[in-house]
């Protein structure tokens, strides 16, 4: 019990960093009109090593702070964090182990329906610019993508050290309970 639960505090812990992190480098790309939005990164670190309640509780906590760093309305990201972690959880269960492109895949899927979601509101919302906003989701979307490749890959291996670092997994392929 107590490493399940310094597991769900440490990939909690890394969501807020790596969340952080991104609003830092946000604020320095603002001023060259770019903006990354990158929420189907924090769902599957959590699918591959939580289950149940902590995995629920750890999704809903960055998604909350995805909702208040991105300004989205309240309980967007949560929900969908969750959905996708139902989904990935049985993703993860299929796949093999040590598999790098599906994941990778599924993570760019999820990227994609969870910006598309976002902008659909936001579109209705200002009717008057809707060609610049469409020409602006396109651009941060691409954008978006081609960060959340390798940052995918990072993430995933930065939640396996700190796990590793702090002897909840022996390996990085133990998932707990």
């Amino acid at each position: 019990m107590l490493k399940s639960n310094l597991a769900a505090f440490l990939i909690l812990f890394s969501n807020f960093f790596v969340i952080q992190l991104l609003a830092q480098i946000n604020s320095t790309l603002g001023k060259y009109g770019v903006f990354l939005f990158v929420p189907g990164l924090f769902f599957f670190s959590v699918s591959m090593h939580l289950r149940g309640a902590r995995a629920m509780l750890v999704l809903f906590s960055t998604g909350f702070l995805l909702d208040f760093q991105f300004h989205t309305y309240f309980g967007f990201h949560p929900f969908l964090l969750v959905v996708f972690h139902l989904i990935g959880t049985m993703f993860v269960q299929m796949g093999k182990q040590g598999e790098r492109i599906r994941p990778l895949l599924f993570q760019l899927i999820a990227q994609i329906l969870i910006s598309s979601l976002w902008y659909f509101p936001l579109s209705m919302k200002f009717d008057d610019a809707t060609n610049y906003l469409k020409l602006r989701f396109l651009t941060d979307q691409i954008i978006s993508m081609l960060v959340l490749v390798p940052l995918c890959l990072w993430f995933h291996n930065f939640v396996q050290i700190i796990l590793q670092k702090a002897t909840v997994i022996d390996d990085g392929k133990e998932r707990i309970a």
